[in-house]
């Protein structure tokens, strides 16, 4: 596994005929997806707490 996406294990035949690339493509994907919606999680928060 790459070190910016440790949990995908390029040795795992789990999921066959899939490339590293792919793997790492996705997990970025995941990743992207992940900190936007932390971001917008918080951005609510914040507004909520001012509007209060």
């Amino acid at each position: 596994a790459s070190a910016n996406c440790p949990l995908i294990d390029p040795t795992n035949r789990k999921i066959p005929n899939v490339t590293i690339q792919l793997r790492e493509h996705v997990c970025r994907k995941l990743n992207e997806v992940l900190v936007e919606n932390i971001e917008k999680h918080f951005t609510n928060d914040e507004t909520q707490r001012i509007t209060q």
